[in-house]
């Protein structure tokens, strides 16, 4: 199966594909999360009948907290295993459960399932803080890291910040349901992209001798 090339370069910079396709990835999930972010406070306080503005604290809090206390078991496991495999399928796993809770938001209409949709989303975010830097960083091109990594976080910002704008138009003219299937949609995108070229970060040679064997903390946050 043949697959599209993203050709990217600066002058005779050239950027390998493992971190092409990963900038790639992560455009498509931070642009999906950049239509839900602005718009799910006055999401909370419409459809959500006894939330207030404490709830939306507490909802933030939830998350924040269940994120931190995920973030370090899980980057100690990843640590401990050789090779990108376990990171790869952690990878996966935190992209579909990012896109699972948007359809979840869908269904959420009282505080306990606001919680427990809380809950899923840190655990959603802290796999995918911690194993997607993790294999960034280890296939960046020698005397490109800063660039590379610079490249990543431009692109999320500039792309968050059209999303944000066009997130509160679509809500405002089409309501929260079709922002969440969009937001779905971007992530399932995010992980469907790394599933296809699973060979990009598993070459077989390295499945029983790993080329690079130390793993990066997380970096992203958010």
């Amino acid at each position: 199966m043949k697959f599209p090339r993203f050709k990217i370069s600066f002058g005779e910079m050239k950027m390998n594909k493992v971190v092409r396709f990963f900038i790639l990835s992560d455009y498509l999930f931070w642009g999906g999360w950049g239509l839900i972010s602005p718009i799910f406070a006055v999401f909370i306080l419409q459809r959500i009948g006894a939330a207030n503005v404490f709830t939306v604290g507490a909802a933030a809090a939830l998350y924040y907290l269940v994120k931190a206390i995920s973030e370090v078991p899980i980057s100690f496991y990843l640590d401990k295993h050789e090779g990108e495999k376990d990171d790869f399928y952690a990878l996966l796993i935190g992209l579909l459960l990012g896109g699972l809770v948007c359809l979840i938001f869908l269904a959420v209409r009282s505080v306990p399932a606001l919680l427990a949709s809380m809950v899923v989303q840190g655990l959603a975010f802290a796999l995918y803080s911690s194993s997607w830097p993790a294999i960034f960083s280890r296939h960046l091109d020698k005397d490109h890291y800063s660039l590379e990594w610079t490249l990543d976080h431009f692109g999320i910002d500039i792309i968050s910040s059209v999303m944000a704008f066009v997130g509160g138009g679509i809500a405002l003219l089409l309501g929260f349901d079709f922002i969440f299937i969009l937001g779905s949609l971007a992530a399932f995108a995010g992980a469907i992209l790394l599933f296809m070229v699973p060979d990009l970060i598993l070459p077989k040679q390295t499945l029983k001798q790993p080329i690079l064997r130390d793993h990066a903390g997380p970096i992203i946050g958010e």
